[in-house]
């Protein structure tokens, strides 16, 4: 409800974007951490509490000029008691805080706006004398804030969106599948993740082993290495730290089970097994799941550099017909470049970055002005290739 009412509030989401640290606790506004003097001339940390008007779903006026303070008692420089804005010392419990001081600053006959001026005045009053003695001391801090429970995917609350004022609805009730976690599929779970779809279904039955780690975001500890666990089991307890919609299914998709991947609205390809490859696109195109496959392939050149393409293929319900021409047949390529050096995990992350761009761009996400639904970028030229265009 926290959360909710933040966002439906233009002056308490302004007030979040602003760096404050806001929540709504029993009833009340709590803006903490607030910055403050203490007798000594040293800085603490205090909470600044307001009781709080409705209007439905959202603030309304406040109808008190009065605030409360807990955590000590603010001072200025001098050590003096701030006694311009202290109006009297009172113990009460207000949004789950032990207040100490009734506070006083009175606008005007008219009262405060609204939150953002309210707060803003009472905490510059009281941080910028702990500011003047460390500049690091601001009330605009970007704390961290837990997420709601039943609010969301996150385990936190995605502030950069709502700061920036991105839209990010139509991601809200997906459900979307990575198979393969080997290199190209975890930058892809790393990539998806900050995205609130509802679910990520993870699909490896291979172990975390060392050169896996090599191409893999974030660093995989030797613990994590010697405990030999599931690609799909270890990399969903990492994300699902962040994301709680993330499941395991530590097995390969095959022939018994692939009907599993029908449910999902949409499906990343990340194997390195072109039957298995075409086996999962063709189940896909029968139940009309849309789906990115991608690929990366290296070579060695005559000056012993590596050279190579990063391969992005699309299929929708809509276009699928060149899905026959444009995925790799037969068995792999012998490609002991890819198979053996271990130092490209860039490649595997941008083979990842441009799925899931492609993949935002088919939920209107992005800009798309040609709508490509295979590209190849080349290493040596450094050019990206489009084809298939609608």
């Amino acid at each position: 409800m926290s959360h909710e009412l933040i966002g439906r509030s233009p002056d308490l989401r302004r007030l979040r974007n602003e760096g404050y640290g806001v929540s709504v606790v029993d009833g009340a506004l709590v803006v903490a951490p607030v910055p403050f003097l203490d007798a000594d001339g040293a800085v603490q940390e205090g909470a600044l509490v307001c009781d709080l008007d409705l209007s439905g779903d959202r603030t309304s006026k406040p109808g008190s000029h009065v605030a409360y303070f807990a955590g000590g008692t603010p001072h200025d420089a001098s050590g003096g008691r701030l006694a311009g804005i202290i109006n009297g010392d009172r113990v009460e419990q207000k949004g789950g805080r032990t207040t100490s001081h009734l506070l006083s600053s009175k606008p005007g006959p008219a009262g405060y706006p609204d939150y953002h001026s309210k707060v803003t005045t009472y905490a510059t009053a009281i941080s910028s004398h702990a500011e003047a003695v460390d500049d690091t001391a601001t009330a605009r801090c970007f704390p961290p804030m837990a997420a709601d429970e039943g609010s969301g995917p996150f385990a936190y609350v995605d502030t950069a969106s709502s700061r920036a004022g991105v839209d990010t609805a139509q991601f809200r009730s997906l459900s979307i599948a990575i198979i393969g976690l080997g290199g190209t599929g975890v930058y892809v779970l790393d990539s998806t993740s900050k995205t609130p779809v509802a679910k990520i279904g993870l699909y490896d039955g291979g172990l975390l082993l060392q050169h896996n780690a090599f191409r893999a975001p974030g660093v995989v500890t030797f613990e994590q290495l010697t405990a030999a666990k599931n690609k799909a089991e270890h990399w969903a307890e990492v994300y699902g730290e962040f994301h709680t919609g993330i499941v395991a299914y530590p097995y390969r998709i095959d022939q018994d089970n692939v009907q599993e991947l029908d449910g999902y609205d949409f499906v990343f390809i990340c194997v390195d097994d072109n039957e298995a490859r075409h086996l999962i696109a063709k189940q896909l195109v029968a139940a009309g799941v849309a789906f990115i496959d991608t690929g990366l392939g290296l070579y060695r050149t005559d000056d012993q550099q590596l050279g190579g393409l990063i391969r992005t293929t699309t299929g929708t319900p809509a276009r699928h017909d060149h899905l026959a021409d444009r995925l790799p047949h037969g068995a792999p390529d012998d490609d002991p470049e890819y198979t053996t050096n271990i130092q490209i995990a860039e490649l595997n992350a941008l083979n990842a970055v441009l799925a899931v761009i492609r993949w935002k761009k088919t939920l209107g996400f992005y800009a798309d002005q040609e709508h490509e639904h295979h590209s190849c970028y080349t290493i040596t030229g450094n050019v990206i290739i489009n084809e298939e265009l609608d």
